[in-house]
């Protein structure tokens, strides 16, 4: 038995060929030595953007060179063309390498990029590694290739939310979801809404196209992607533009269209938690605060104001707003943008939030929230740690540490909001018309992007 295990092992590792090409792939341990059916491909020329996107795929930070190969085990079946059985299999122009050992060599949809102008590589089989080396090309007048592939996707070929199927870090980056499966939960909770708006009559009259919303050839999926890449990234309408092959014009009506609908649908849900729920989900750090209801503080969006005249008067270039999240990080309470100048205590005066705020009730502040002469609740204000410590005793320092975490506990749920970038920076002239759908829709989407909101 053993004889026979052994005869099966010479056999399965017998040499085919003189070619010692090998995969560059990470875990990938094929070699055209030992193998006829798997062939061996080239990287992109130099200067073509498909290079660094096939550095970031691969997951190595290296430089190819002329003998560097990538085997065809990490391409999708339709990537690759052979003529006749006998002729050497190629890639299609714009095809990269998908799967890995790190997604068990299968991705749950495919998207088909889309063509380049250009051939980038050839397939080499065993015995045709000699053949001469295509030419390396440089960018003219000798600038760079993209430093951060990751960050510009493949320009010219249609970003795309599959590109960014394998790393749950870009999609977090990009959209601020934990993960891939996180979006796809996501998205398949608005998808019948989305259908349903985008081709509504009202929607579509309102928005001035006669019979859907949906005029550009991106998916509505990667609509939503796009939009959240400006919320979230900050990413302005003309680099959006070049990202997913479309016009600036068309992308500022995705934003508008995608900023509007879900302001409605996400704001359509009753953010106000019950103070029996709440107390249900309080941290540990509120253990001594277990009548707090809702964590408060103002949030300041800076606009840049139009050269024109007119609109310069017409808007602001400050803009307010009172944020309420419950101890263990939900969303509960979003007021309108107020323009000006005007103090916390007065925006919190005008929020609308004493309405749903009960006597018997706490809230929380940090900062300089300074609302205890016109709040009926009570207000709880954790403290600094104070510089000097060392006589208190071993109960006072416990309750300071107690407080000082609570603190960060706050601050770490207050600073998602400012995590958009679109907001944690002055926000460009031609967004400010639709600042506070965008504001709330960023909230909003607070609830679903880390853990979802709790409903009673």
């Amino acid at each position: 038995m053993s004889l026979l295990k052994n005869t099966k092992r010479r056999l399965s590792f017998q040499r085919v060929g003189p070619s010692t090409l090998h995969c560059c792939v990470p875990l990938c341990t094929f070699s055209s030595r030992y193998n006829r059916l798997i062939s061996f491909h080239s990287f992109p020329k130099l200067g073509n953007p498909l290079r660094e996107l096939w550095l970031v795929n691969i997951r190595r930070d290296f430089t190819p060179t002329a003998g560097t190969r990538v085997c065809s085990r990490h391409f999708l079946p339709w990537d690759l063309v052979q003529k006749s059985p006998k002729s050497l299999r190629r890639l299609k122009t714009g095809s990269v390498p998908k799967l890995f050992h790190w997604n068990n060599y299968s991705l749950h949809s495919a998207a088909t990029d889309h063509e380049r102008d250009r051939d980038h590589d050839y397939c080499v089989t065993h015995g045709t590694e000699n053949r001469e080396a295509q030419p390396r090309g440089v960018l003219q007048g000798g600038e760079p290739v993209l430093q951060s592939q990751a960050d510009w996707g493949l320009l010219g070929s249609g970003v795309g939310l599959e590109r960014y199927a394998c790393s749950d870090d870009h999609v977090h980056h990009y959209t601020r979801f934990t993960s891939y499966q996180h979006f796809q939960h996501f998205w398949r909770l608005i998808e019948p809404a989305v259908k349903t708006y985008m081709t509504s009559s009202d929607a579509c009259a309102a928005a001035g196209s006669d019979s859907s919303l949906h005029t550009t050839k991106l998916p509505f999926i990667d609509e939503l992607l796009l939009f959240l890449m400006h919320l979230s990234v900050g990413f302005p309408p003309e680099d959006l533009a070049v990202r997913f092959g479309l016009d600036a014009p068309a992308v500022s009506r995705v934003i508008s269209t995608w900023g509007h609908f879900l302001s409605q649908l996400l704001g359509g849900t009753c953010l106000w938690l019950s103070g029996e729920l709440v107390m249900t989900l309080l941290p540990p750090e509120f253990e001594a605060f277990s009548d707090t209801q809702v964590v408060l503080d103002c949030v300041e969006i800076y606009c840049q104001r139009p050269s024109a005249t007119l609109g310069h008067t017409e808007q602001f270039s400050t803009y307010k707003a009172l944020v309420g999240m419950a101890p263990h990080g939900a969303v509960t309470f979003v007021s309108p943008l107020f323009a000006g100048i005007l103090s916390d205590c007065e925006v919190f005066r005008q929020s609308g939030i004493t309405s749903v705020l009960q006597p018997h009730m706490a809230v929380m502040v940090v900062r300089g929230l300074l609302i205890e002469d016109v709040s009926r609740c009570r207000v709880h204000r954790p403290v600094c740690l104070p510089e000097h410590t060392q006589n208190q005793s071993k109960q006072s320092v416990e309750q300071i540490q107690a407080m000082v975490r609570l603190r960060n506990h706050v601050e770490r749920c207050l600073r998602r909001i400012t995590d958009y970038k679109l907001f944690d920076r002055t926000a460009p002239a031609p967004v400010c018309g639709s600042i506070q759908e965008l504001f709330h829709v960023a909230c909003y989407l607070l609830n679903y992007q880390s853990t979802p909101l709790a409903h009673p």
